[in-house]
């Protein structure tokens, strides 16, 4: 994604190198993963009130329900703890700064020592955490709020989805071929994993996701 990045920094963001240089001509925004549906989160909420011109989001979740159902149970699981124990190691300190804040006027959203159990599955804890955080009051309201499914003609700015059937955390199921509107374009391929995308055949020389990202974030940069 370095070129990605650089593009929105250097190209995009300044006239020239280095923050001194910064100016407004268009704002831009891309997501991956759960930063994609972030983005995707976002852009229906805000409308046309969106202040991004264009968004860029690769292998978004869509749908809490089905995405973290097929976790639980592609490889029996092994990625649900996989990645719950990639989320639960960046979450430690935060979780003990976030329970700090909330300890007088939300006691009953604190995690706790949820974070610290030996095996944390994103299925089931992290989503349990999610709920707590929320201040919802079961599964199906998280599910509700935190996918896009049903939401997706809210979206009022150019916006591309990049997403893989073989996405080994969402599974193909989540990809929402008949809620495409004018504003969405939908980019799906055969291969690409999880913000994968490799090219290269037996020795990888690189991800092909950043070339279409490009073309999109180039042509609304205009």
């Amino acid at each position: 994604m370095n070129e990605v990045i650089e593009f929105l920094y250097n190209d995009l963001a300044c006239t020239g190198k280095g923050s001194e240089h910064r100016q407004t001509r268009r704002l831009l925004g891309v997501g991956v993963s759960l930063g994609a549906s972030v983005l995707g989160l976002y852009a229906a909420r805000s409308g046309d009130k969106n202040r991004l011109d264009a968004a860029v989001s690769i292998n978004c979740h869509f749908d809490t329900k089905v995405s973290s159902e097929f976790l639980a149970t592609k490889f029996y699981g092994f990625y649900d703890y996989a990645l719950g124990y990639f989320i639960k190691d960046r979450m430690v300190k935060t979780c003990a700064i976030y329970d700090k804040m909330c300890e007088k006027k939300f006691p009953e959203r604190i995690i706790g020592d949820q974070i610290t159990k030996p095996f944390v599955s994103v299925s089931r804890d992290i989503i349990n955490i999610a709920i707590q955080t929320g201040g919802w009051d079961c599964r199906e309201k998280n599910n509700e709020y935190s996918g896009l499914t049903g939401k997706l003609h809210q979206i009022q700015k150019p916006f591309f989805f990049l997403s893989s059937t073989d996405d080994q955390f969402f599974g193909p199921g989540v990809i929402p071929y008949d809620e495409i509107q004018e504003h969405i374009f939908l980019g799906v391929s055969r291969r690409g994993g999880h913000v994968g995308y490799i090219e290269g055949g037996i020795l990888p020389s690189g991800q092909w996701h950043t070339r279409p990202t490009m073309e999109f974030l180039k042509f609304f940069s205009k």
